[in-house]
C-alpha cells in the first residue's frame, strides 16, 4: 500500500490517518502497550495541523471563526493543538497538548461511576502537561456546578 498524498485537505488526512492505522506493526510481545500508544500518537501527528501552517481553502472559513473566540495571548494560530487516544479496551483516556512534550492519562477504570454524582473538570488539562506533570491525573478533577457549565466559561 501507498503512502497518501502530502497535502492538507480534510480528505487526505483522513487517507493517511486510515493508511496509517492499516500499516501500523503489530505491537511485540516484549513491549507494553504504550508502544501502541506511541505509534497511535505518530498517526496523529501526521495528519494535524502545525500551528501557524497556511490553511487549505475548505478550512478557513472554520479557522477565522476559531480565532474570534480564542485570545491572542492563548494561541499561536489555528492548528491541531490536542491530541487524545481513546482506548476502550484498558479504559484509559490518554491526552496531549502540542506545546507539552508528554501526555498525562486518565485510569478511567479506576473510577467508581456509581458514587460520582458531581461534574468534574480539569480546567486548563493542557497545563498539566507543561507544568511537568505526567502520568495519571485522575486526581486532579475539581467539582463545578451546573451554573459553572451553563453561564461562564470554566477555562481557568
Amino acid at each position: 500500500m501507498m503512502a497518501p498524498s502530502n497535502t492538507w485537505g480534510a480528505e487526505d488526512r483522513f487517507q493517511k490517518a486510515q493508511y496509517w492505522l492499516d500499516t501500523f506493526p503489530k505491537v511485540k510481545g516484549t513491549d507494553d502497550i504504550n508502544a501502541a500508544y506511541g505509534f497511535m500518537y505518530s498517526a496523529l501527528g501526521t495528519t494535524a495541523f502545525v500551528p501557524g501552517m497556511a490553511l487549505p481553502s475548505e478550512d478557513k472559513a472554520v479557522g477565522e471563526a476559531i480565532m474570534k473566540h480564542t485570545s491572542p495571548e492563548d494561541s499561536y494560530g489555528v492548528g491541531t493543538y490536542f491530541q487524545s487516544i481513546s482506548d476502550l479496551t484498558n479504559l484509559v483516556y490518554r491526552f496531549k497538548s502540542v506545546l507539552a512534550p508528554q501526555d498525562v492519562y486518565i485510569e478511567l477504570g479506576n473510577i467508581d461511576w456509581n458514587k460520582e454524582k458531581v461534574v468534574s473538570v480539569i480546567p486548563r488539562i493542557d497545563r498539566h502537561a507543561q507544568n511537568g506533570l505526567e502520568g495519571n491525573i485522575a486526581g486532579d478533577f475539581q467539582q463545578i456546578s451546573e451554573q459553572d457549565i451553563y453561564q461562564q466559561a470554566v477555562v481557568q
